[in-house]
């Protein structure tokens, strides 16, 4: 569901910026691209818009140069799928110390995304690394930035007590929204727990808590103080990912528009991911980050 929400926000972008039939160059910065397995829908979506997209392009982000030599695997990908439907594309990788060298060609479209700690993802990415991406980025004067996090992010009280609760809930949360979709596969659920979950609870916990300098700052105020703030997620964004839950009829998925501005997917009420939507706002002599 982070992935389709963030996909709507931007082709909505795209389209708003496309208007009276003028070809569009789009260029997507994305931060642990990973397998980039939400491109290829924006591919398509487009392909299947009237939008002409005469080129697209997609700079992926490395966070950790150790851990990601397939990305060229999946620029491959990217790449033979764009050429599959006569998109015009390329791509190129950057480390994240590099990301203000990353150039905007003239009358390019730039769309940030970041995908933070997702339930599937790894959760040894500081804070820091997620801050240095937003200011980095901000230079190119994004016409959005997509954040999609997981739920844990959220817990970020120095209360003990608080943040056993915090992760208590979500664990059961995960747990079961696991038996419901995994019952008769549970040599997959056990993977599941194993490789993913439990990590991610290990991760929530105080003992677990990495209490440096700037740690509890939300990561959803990390975006406020880079220069940007909070945009608005449209109600056919929200019409579409109650769409996909719907399709799980008899469970206890849900679909909250928080007060903060961001789309929550709910297990029983108790968050487990959420997507934000933040468009460039401020001058560049604002204070950065969480570096002091």
């Amino acid at each position: 569901m982070a992935h389709f929400t963030a996909n709507q926000s931007t082709m909505e972008a795209i389209c708003d910026t496309a208007e009276n039939g003028r070809t569009i160059m789009v260029h997507i910065v994305d931060f642990d691209i990973m397998d980039g397995i939400q491109w290829p829908a924006l591919m398509e979506a487009l392909y299947n818009s009237n939008i002409g997209v005469g080129h697209m392009r997609i700079t992926a982000i490395k966070w950790d140069q150790k851990v990601y030599s397939y990305w060229k695997h999946t620029g491959r990908r990217l790449c033979k799928h764009a050429e599959s439907m006569g998109i015009p594309f390329s791509f190129e990788e950057k480390e994240l110390k590099d990301v203000n060298s990353v150039c905007a060609e003239k009358d390019e479209m730039i769309i940030a995304n970041c995908m933070w700690r997702l339930p599937h993802m790894s959760h040894d990415r500081s804070k820091q690394k997620l801050s240095d991406f937003f200011n980095g980025v901000r230079c190119l004067r994004p016409a959005i930035l997509t954040v999609g996090r997981g739920a844990e992010c959220e817990s970020n009280s120095p209360d003990v007590f608080s943040r056993f609760v915090h992760g208590l809930q979500y664990s059961c949360a995960m747990f079961d929204s696991l038996e419901a979709e995994l019952a008769e596969h549970p040599l997959a659920r056990e993977s599941i727990e194993k490789l993913l979950i439990g990590p991610a609870v290990m991760h929530m916990m105080p003992c677990q808590q990495n209490m440096i300098h700037g740690d509890q700052l939300k990561t959803a105020d990390i975006p406020l103080q880079s220069g940007y703030k909070v945009g608005v997620i449209s109600e056919r964004n929200v019409c579409q990912a109650r769409a996909i839950i719907s399709r799980q009829a008899g469970k206890y998925y849900g679909v909250q528009v928080m007060r903060d501005g961001r789309l929550s997917l709910t297990w029983a009420s108790v968050p487990l991911l959420s997507v934000n939507v933040y468009v460039y706002c401020r001058p560049a002599h604002i204070k950065l980050g969480i570096r002091q």
